[in-house]
């Protein structure tokens, strides 16, 4: 019987690899967003006090001043 050695933080740190993918920062409101589509509707979650270092820096549809009714959704930290 062959038995896999697990590391518990295995899965952590690929949790953390995708969410820096998906993750993106504003660099003109410093607030960090993420856009997530549900086949044609797009929702943005902002996510405030949320560290910034290693995801992308790209600005936000706000901060363009790009318009749309299904991007409400503002994600606040507790």
């Amino acid at each position: 019987m062959k038995i896999k050695n697990k590391q518990p933080w295995g899965e952590k740190i690929q949790d953390a690899r995708i969410a820096d993918k998906r993750i993106k920062h504003c660099i003109k409101c410093n607030v960090c967003w993420e856009a997530i589509y549900y086949g044609q509707k797009k929702q943005t979650y902002f996510y405030y006090n949320f560290p910034s270092y290693g995801k992308e820096k790209e600005v936000c549809f706000k901060c363009k001043g790009e318009h749309n009714e299904q991007n409400g959704m503002d994600k606040l930290s507790v």
